[in-house]
């Protein structure tokens, strides 16, 4: 086959390939996100899949889920057009499609402190280090890594990836008393806090 009409004809299927993955979504567009509140759930994650902390937990198998929560303003109807000549997609990520939802951040996490408060004596003792995502590293040495990415995509004009969520396993956990309650406080960039708490937590 001439290598031109085989060019032709594979970027024809991958533009059908896109085109049907799309959903028609009316409230397809651009959006400013605003952050506004953080949810903190204990885990238990023994076993092969992870389940809400019920009862006592072992201390090697708990982890925490914090979630955030935005108020989005659509700001434009349109979004920016895929470029064809490369499928769609640019260094940084997909495009998606042309209906999808686009968010941009007003904001960008900075940092996030767990402190394990000690129900019987209220003793307050920070352990954000003490805590560890799937990518073995730190909660805060993943942010600070994701937050270059996205500064060094900003400035190259090239869409970026925000996390809207972590699950972290605690690790050790030594100076964590048998009864605890766990507060996460989360700082942006604006300086704004987002702070929550699980209830009391009971380990085994």
């Amino acid at each position: 086959m001439n290598k031109k009409i085989a060019s032709l004809l594979a970027l024809f299927i991958a533009q059908v390939i896109y085109s049907s993955c799309c959903k028609q979504d009316s409230n397809g567009g651009v959006y400013e996100r605003s952050f506004k509140s953080v949810s903190v759930q204990a885990w238990n994650t023994l076993g092969f899949q992870n389940k809400i902390v019920e009862g006592t937990v072992p201390k090697f198998a708990f982890g925490l889920g914090i979630d955030f929560q935005f108020e989005d303003r659509q700001i434009s109807f349109n979004n920016p057009k895929s470029n064809v000549g490369s499928f769609g997609f640019n260094n940084a990520m997909a495009l998606g499609c042309a209906r999808d939802r686009i968010f941009k951040y007003n904001d960008l996490v900075d940092s996030i402190e767990i402190v394990v408060i000690d129900v019987f004596n209220d003793t307050r003792t920070n352990i954000s280090k003490d805590f560890y995502t799937s990518k073995n590293t730190t909660i805060n040495e993943q942010i600070i890594s994701e937050s270059m990415t996205i500064l060094q995509n900003i400035g190259n004009n090239q869409r970026y990836y925000v996390t809207t969520n972590y699950l972290v396993d605690l690790v050790g956990g030594d100076n964590v008393p048998d009864s605890a309650i766990f507060e996460v406080t989360v700082y942006l960039r604006s300086g704004m806090t987002l702070t929550n708490r699980t209830k009391q937590i009971d380990f085994s």
